[in-house]
């Protein structure tokens, strides 16, 4: 993500990022790569819930800016198109 400065100012600076559209970016990735809810979940470091990941894309609730790391690299996006949108293109 050190080439996003978005991200990074995220990071650093509590920039907001796109939320109520992360939610269908998460969900649109985890079909495309094919994996359950759960699966995602238990990939995460520490593991999360199923309903977790079902909260991030249902909008429920926002994952921060670290879940975002691990949740685009589970998913093989960039964090950058996961947390901001078509100002960065999936990997």
């Amino acid at each position: 993500y050190a080439t996003c400065p978005h991200f990074v100012l995220a990071m650093f600076c509590g920039l907001r990022y796109n939320h109520p559209m992360l939610s269908q970016r998460l969900k649109t990735a985890r079909a495309l790569r094919g994996m359950s809810q759960q699966s995602v979940a238990l990939s995460l470091n520490p593991p999360k819930h199923r309903q977790s990941i079902g909260q991030y894309e249902s909008g429920g609730d926002v994952p921060d800016l670290r879940t975002v790391e691990q949740l685009a690299a589970v998913l093989n996006v960039t964090p950058c198109w996961l947390a901001f949108g078509d100002i960065h293109r999936a990997q």
